[in-house]
């Protein structure tokens, strides 16, 4: 406050950035929607709040394209503007690419609750489907939502939405959803076997061992079961994917006979 040469640069400042302002609030009236939509899109990148009421209108779907809607959706959460009602309503009324950038606007916001979730598990958009089975996973207050994440991962028509779900299940770190994993080992999608068993090994689910040891028979992923079963048992039985059928069966024989000990 006592430098005038730093005032001075911080009022020129200051009127470049209200010339901005007052440039773009009029780019918002103009007769081009492509002009409108860089406006809006720049308007959050400036990050000042006082644009937010100028933005707001272009939520409306029915008065705007949707590219306006988009960008009215990022730059507003950008400026962490609570815009949820209006999110929700999107999401509800009108499909495809909207409905994923209010989706996305919501988590921005962190106003997700189960049940947003809960809601998109059964969308048409896979892409839609995965992010609701990866963000149940990822809500810690979500852990009601297991039979959901177990339902993916056993019957979703996509490996990505099931192996989301096996993610999501293993995050929870709850033993009782072991169960799912280990019946997920015999997946035909060698990633969702990937995962699930890396759940099962951050459990220390011994008792699932012969689930991993089935599963490693048809050589399928085997170098994650593997070194699952390596972490579960603290012991290495030899096992090498590479190796013939006999050499991978002498080490299986090894894993059970290791095992069948245990439970003596």
């Amino acid at each position: 406050e006592h430098d005038p040469q730093l005032l001075a640069a911080a009022r020129a400042a200051n009127m470049v950035h209200q010339r901005q302002l007052a440039t773009l609030r009029q780019d918002l009236s103009d007769d081009s929607a492509n002009v409108r939509t860089a406006a809006l899109l720049d308007l959050g990148f400036l990050g000042d709040p006082v644009a937010a009421p100028w933005m707001l209108p272009f939520l409306d779907a029915d008065l705007h394209s949707s590219a306006e809607v988009e960008a009215a959706i990022l730059s507003l959460t950008r400026l962490r503007v609570d815009i949820a009602t209006q999110l929700r309503t999107i999401i509800n009324e009108h499909p495809g690419e909207l409905r994923a950038a209010a989706y996305n606007g919501l988590a921005r916001l962190k106003r997700w609750g189960t049940d947003d979730w809960r809601n998109r598990i059964e969308d048409d958009d896979d892409a839609l489907r995965a992010s609701a089975i990866t963000n149940l996973g990822h809500d810690d207050n979500a852990h009601d939502a297991a039979g959901i994440l177990a339902d993916a991962l056993r019957q979703d028509s996509n490996p990505h939405v099931r192996r989301m779900a096996a993610i999501g299940l293993a995050r929870l770190r709850n033993p009782a959803y072991a169960e799912h994993l280990a019946n997920a080992l015999t997946d035909p999608n060698p990633a969702v076997r990937r995962y699930a068993v890396e759940g099962l090994a951050n459990l220390q689910a011994e008792e699932y061992v012969p689930n991993i040891l089935m599963a490693m028979q048809s050589n399928v992923a085997a170098q994650h079961l593997n070194r699952a079963l390596m972490m579960i048992s603290d012991q290495d039985f030899g096992f090498d994917p590479n190796g013939s059928l006999p050499e991978r069966q002498q080490a299986i024989e090894r894993a059970f006979v290791w095992y069948s000990s245990r439970q003596r």
